[in-house]
């Protein structure tokens, strides 16, 4: 090995690439915590509630047939999105007899004016309750912005 040859065998690499991978992964990782609502001190502002769901159909105490249509209402922006029929990091969900039902992109129709509808499929015939609520991304349902329940016979 001559003389050049070893100035440049011992010569630190250029920090370029390193700093270039570094930046895009700092800046991945700053995206997914503003996306996720991260940043968690007392500082941080919770995501705001969406609107009331209002259940417009059937009525409480109504008899109805199967499948189960459920016509409701919210001043939210409702749209379909990857975790379902969503408003914000909210979706929706059901509780029919306390069981937690989550529609799937298909079951909920938008029916103009703030209104949808949602066709509850499999519903045994007998008597039920009904009440929409909004879920977290990790599907613990919340109080603000719940329906009414109401009760419904299923023929």
């Amino acid at each position: 090995m001559n003389d050049a040859e070893r100035s440049h065998a011992g010569a630190p690499r250029p920090l370029t690439p390193t700093i270039i991978v570094l930046l895009v992964v700092g800046a991945v990782l700053l995206v997914i915590g503003l996306w996720t609502g991260g940043g968690g001190g007392p500082k941080a502002r919770p995501a705001a509630h969406p609107d009331t769901l209002v259940i417009v159909a059937p009525s409480d105490s109504a008899t109805v047939s199967a499948p189960l249509t459920v016509t409701f209402a919210t001043r939210a922006r409702l749209r379909a999105g990857p975790m379902g029929w969503q408003a914000g990091t909210y979706h929706l969900h059901a509780l029919l007899d306390g069981a937690d039902i989550m529609p799937g992109t298909l079951d909920v129709q938008p029916a103009g004016s703030g209104q949808f509808r949602w066709t509850l499929k499999n519903v045994a015939a007998g008597e039920h309750t009904l009440r929409l609520v909004w879920a977290r991304p990790d599907h613990r349902s919340i109080p603000q912005g719940a329906s009414q329940e109401i009760s419904l016979t299923v023929q």
